[in-house]
């Protein structure tokens, strides 16, 4: 039996659940990745970051949602969406999307 407090609490969405990262080094990588596969939604800002540094990370960043039969969305220049299909499912993630894809 659940808890009377427990019945009126609504699930957050997969915005709500969105981590906002501006990312500073390849160190953050792996922290990252656990993120994602925990599934957490990510965007991550990579304008701290030089363009071959940023590329490697986007690429791996990308390998563990395809994996996860997720997609990348580019928000602008530099911030880029990383979700699995999961956080795709309330619709949340993508309306964001259609608001600010480039």
């Amino acid at each position: 039996m659940r808890k009377k407090e427990d019945q009126f609490k609504s699930p957050l969405s997969s915005f709500q659940l969105l981590e906002r990262v501006i990312v500073q080094s390849e160190n953050q990588l792996l922290d990252l990745a656990n993120l994602l596969k925990s599934g957490k939604p990510l965007l991550l800002s990579f304008e701290l970051m030089d363009v071959e540094a940023s590329n490697r990370m986007i690429g791996f960043l990308s390998g563990v949602v395809y994996a996860m039969d997720g997609a990348t969305y580019f928000t602008d220049q530099k911030t880029i969406l990383f979700a699995s299909a999961k956080n795709f499912e309330d619709g949340s993630l993508r309306q964001f999307v259609k608001e600010r894809e480039l």
